[in-house]
């Protein structure tokens, strides 16, 4: 979840397709697997809110909000960094990781 903190900031940050905020980046479509219609659990992630008690949700707003405030130097790669996949986590490798 760090990663993907980070590559959400890089992202942010270099306006990345003309994104300029967290929300923009996370919903662009076919971005992040999680946050797409497709996705199984999309209609759970788009609707949970600072108070829900799901600890898997509470954990993603913890590791968010400590990428967001972290210093440049606890960054774990660079800045032009803005793509991140795990083969663990998804069925095929994308293109643009070939």
């Amino acid at each position: 979840m760090e990663l993907i903190g980070w590559v959400l900031r890089n992202r942010v940050k270099t306006q990345y397709l003309g994104d300029t905020t967290y929300e923009a980046v996370a919903r662009r479509k076919h971005q992040f697997s999680g946050l797409n219609p497709y996705d199984k659990q999309y209609h759970t992630n788009v609707t949970m809110s600072y108070h829900d008690r799901n600890t898997a949700w509470q954990n993603a707003l913890k590791v968010a909000s400590e990428v967001y405030a972290a210093p440049e130097a606890d960054r774990p790669f660079p800045g032009d960094v803005k793509h991140f996949y795990s083969p663990q986590s998804v069925a095929r490798v994308p293109d643009w990781a070939r």
